[in-house]
C-alpha cells in the first residue's frame, strides 16, 4: 500500500485509565473500573479533533478504526462535560477494544500486539495484576492514533514502547517522527494525550494554515487566503517561502505496516519564490511586462521591455522540472483585476501548460512583440533566457495571495478573478494563541477570584477567553471579517500575575481598543456592547453606568451642548490602574 501523507496524531501514555479502558469489560464481575470503551481527549487534542472531524453539535462523527488485517466501527463524539471542559472521546464497539491496544503474551514481530501481559483475566483482581506487572516491565507504552489527508473518515491505531525490552525492539517509539516523540515529551508521567499536528517539518510557524495551503494547491495552482488581520495570514507565507526556497520533509505513513509505517519525503519541490505586495500604484507593467528608460548613447534615453516576477517565473518554471511561487501580499491593496490583466485567462488549472502529460496549455500574445524580452540571468534555464511572443502559465508554478477580510478601503475583488482561486479561510486560532502563552485552551474562565491570587497563567486564560467573548459579540455585530486576530495578546506573558496583566493591559490599550475605535467610527452604543459595558445614558448627569472598576463610561455634553450632542463613550487605560483593578476591569469585559 502506498504512503500517505500525515495529517494529524495523538499520543496517549498507556497509563491506568487507557489500561483499563483497552482490556475490556470484565464479564460477572461486577466492575466499576473497566467499563470504559473509549479514550478521552482534552486541551489541543480535543480541539485537534474537533478541527479534523466537522460533527454537528452534539452528534457524534462516525469513523472507521484501522490497523494492517483488522479495523473496528468508531466514533469521535463530545464527552459529557463536553459543555464545560470541552473533552472528546473516541469510542469503539462496546467490549471490542482495538487489536493493536490489547495485551498479548507473547507479542510477535509480524503481530499487530506490541503490548506484553495476559488479556484473558476475568476478574478485577486480575486485571488490576495484568497493569502492575506491565508497569514494572518500565516498557513506557504508548498509544497512538493517526490520521491522514487523504481519508478524511479512517483513524489508523498503532502501539509503541518508548523502552522496548530484547525481543520487541520492532515496537520502539524511536521509529516515530520527531514531531510525534515530542509531542510525547509534554505529556506528564502520570498520564494524558498529546497531538502533533503536519505541515512541512521545522521553520513552519503557522503549521495548520500552511497545511490547508499545501492541501489546496495539490487540487489547484491558486490560491488565496482570506481572513482578519492579526491571524497569521502572511506567517504562513512566510513559511511557504521556507519551504519552497529550502525543502522540508513531509511525514508519511503507509497503512499496511505496523511499526515502522513512517516514513519522510518531500511535499514542496524547491524552486524560485518571489513575494510582492499589491498597493494602489501597482501596476501590469511592474508585475507582467512593461517598458521602462534606461540611458542611451549620448545623453538619449530609451525604452527597454523588462519582465515582471510572473513573467519572469513562469519562464523559469517552464523548463527541466522547475517549480516556482508567487506569494502575493495584500492582494486587495491594489486593482488585482488590472494588475493581472490578460494574464487572467491563463490562471485556471485546465488553462495551465503542463510539459509532464503533453499539455501546452493555453496561451496569450505578449506587449511589444517586436520587441526582445529576457528575464534576469538567476532565471535562467537550459532554453536560455529569452521570452517567447506567447506566454504561458506552468502548472508548476504556484501563486498564493493573502488578503485582509476587514478591509474596505479598496473596491471589492473582481468576481472574474475571485473563481480562479481556492478560498482558504483563516480565523483567529485560540488553540494557536494558548500554545504560544503555554497554557491549555481554555473554555472558561472563573471571575470569580482575587486577582492576588492569580498566576500568570491565569491572566493567559484571562487573555484567551477575552478575546473568544470580544470576537464573538464582534462577528454578531458586524460578521467574522471584522474579528481580532489572535496577535493581539500573542506577547501577553509574565514572571508573574502583576506582570502579565501589565503585558494584557497594555495590549488591551493599544492594540484592541485602538483597532476597535476605528472599527466603530461613530457608533458609540454598538462599542459599548461589544466591551459589555453599560447602555448609553438617559439622565443628565455628566457621566452614566460606570462600575467603580469599569474601562467604559459615558459623558453627556454639557455647557449647552446637549441639545445637539449625543452622549459620547469613554474607555478608560487599563494601563492606568492598579495591576489588581486593571485585572478587574478586565474580567469584567467577559
Amino acid at each position: 500500500m502506498a504512503d500517505h501523507p500525515v495529517e494529524t496524531a495523538w499520543v496517549w501514555r498507556f497509563g491506568t485509565a487507557p489500561f483499563k479502558a483497552t482490556y475490556g469489560r470484565l464479564p460477572g464481575t461486577g466492575s466499576t473500573t473497566y467499563t470504559k470503551d473509549f479514550l478521552q481527549a482534552s486541551g489541543q487534542c480535543a480541539a485537534a479533533f474537533d478541527e479534523v472531524f466537522p460533527r454537528v453539535p452534539g452528534q457524534p462523527y462516525d469513523v472507521t478504526l484501522a490497523w494492517p488485517g483488522g479495523s473496528r466501527e468508531g466514533k469521535v463524539l463530545e464527552a459529557a462535560d463536553y459543555a464545560a471542559n470541552g473533552r472528546i472521546n473516541l469510542r469503539w464497539e462496546t467490549d471490542n477494544p482495538p487489536d493493536p491496544w490489547r495485551l498479548s503474551p507473547n507479542p510477535a514481530h509480524d503481530a499487530v500486539a506490541t503490548f506484553p501481559g495476559d488479556p484473558s483475566q476475568t476478574t478485577e483482581h486480575g486485571a488490576d495484576q495484568e497493569l502492575e506487572a506491565l508497569k514494572a516491565l518500565d516498557v513506557d507504552p504508548w498509544l497512538v492514533v493517526v490520521k491522514l489527508q487523504d481519508q478524511p473518515d479512517v483513524l489508523h491505531l498503532r502501539a509503541y514502547l518508548g523502552n522496548p525490552p530484547t525481543g520487541l525492539e520492532h515496537t520502539s517509539a524511536q521509529q516515530l517522527p520527531d514531531q510525534v516523540r515530542s509531542a510525547m515529551a509534554s505529556v506528564p508521567a502520570n498520564g494524558g494525550c498529546a497531538v502533533a499536528r503536519f505541515a512541512g517539518g521545522a521553520g513552519v510557524r503557522a503549521p495548520r494554515i500552511v497545511n490547508q495551503v499545501l492541501q489546496a494547491l495539490r487540487r489547484g495552482p491558486n490560491v488565496l487566503l482570506v481572513g482578519p488581520p492579526g491571524t497569521g495570514k502572511t506567517v504562513a507565507l512566510e513559511d511557504l517561502r521556507h519551504l519552497y526556497e529550502h525543502g522540508s520533509p513531509e511525514v508519511t505513513f503507509d497503512p499496511s505496516k505496523m511499526h515502522d509505517a513512517w516514513s519522510e519525503s518531500s511535499p514542496v519541490p524547491t524552486g524560485k519564490v518571489r513575494t510582492i505586495v499589491f498597493h494602489p500604484s501597482y501596476s501590469y507593467e511592474e508585475f507582467v511586462l512593461g517598458l521602462y528608460p534606461v540611458p542611451a548613447a549620448g545623453s538619449g534615453v530609451a525604452l527597454f521591455p523588462r519582465p515582471g516576477p510572473l513573467v519572469s517565473l513562469a519562464h523559469w518554471a517552464s523548463h527541466d522540472d522547475n517549480a516556482a511561487l508567487l506569494i502575493v501580499d495584500e492582494f486587495n491593496r491594489g486593482n488585482a483585476a488590472a494588475i493581472f490583466g490578460d494574464m487572467l485567462a491563463l490562471l485556471d488549472k485546465d488553462k495551465r501548460s503542463d510539459l509532464a502529460v503533453g499539455s501546452p496549455g493555453a496561451s496569450v500574445d505578449r506587449a511589444y512583440p517586436e520587441l526582445g524580452v529576457d528575464v534576469p540571468a538567476e532565471m535562467a534555464t537550459s532554453a536560455g533566457t529569452s521570452v517567447g511572443n506567447s506566454i504561458r502559465l506552468p502548472m508548476s508554478l504556484s501563486i498564493v495571495a493573502a488578503m485582509n477580510s476587514s478591509d474596505r478601503s479598496v473596491a471589492p475583488l473582481d468576481a472574474a478573478l475571485r473563481r480562479r482561486f481556492s478560498i482558504v479561510r483563516v480565523d483567529p486560532d485560540y488553540d494557536v494563541l494558548s500554545s504560544r502563552l503555554g497554557i491549555t485552551t481554555p473554555i472558561d474562565f472563573d471571575s470569580g477570584t482575587d486577582p492576588v491570587s492569580w498566576s500568570a497563567a491565569d491572566v493567559s486564560t484571562l487573555a484567551v477567553v477575552l478575546l473568544r467573548s470580544l470576537n464573538e459579540r464582534i462577528e454578531l455585530v458586524l460578521g467574522p471579517d471584522f474579528q481580532l486576530g489572535h496577535s493581539v495578546f500573542w506577547d501577553v506573558r509574565g514572571a508573574d500575575a502583576e506582570e502579565a496583566t501589565g503585558a494584557l493591559s497594555a495590549a488591551f490599550d493599544e492594540r484592541v481598543v485602538s483597532t476597535m475605535r476605528m472599527t466603530f467610527a461613530d457608533q458609540d452604543e454598538s462599542l459599548a456592547a461589544i466591551l459589555n459595558g453599560p447602555p448609553p445614558p438617559t439622565g443628565s448627569a455628566t457621566t452614566a453606568g460606570s462600575p467603580p472598576m469599569g474601562l467604559c463610561y459615558w459623558v453627556i455634553p454639557g455647557g449647552g451642548l446637549e441639545a445637539v450632542a449625543p452622549a459620547r463613550l469613554r474607555i478608560r487605560l487599563a494601563q492606568s490602574l492598579a495591576w489588581t483593578e486593571a485585572a478587574t476591569a478586565l474580567v469584567a469585559l467577559l
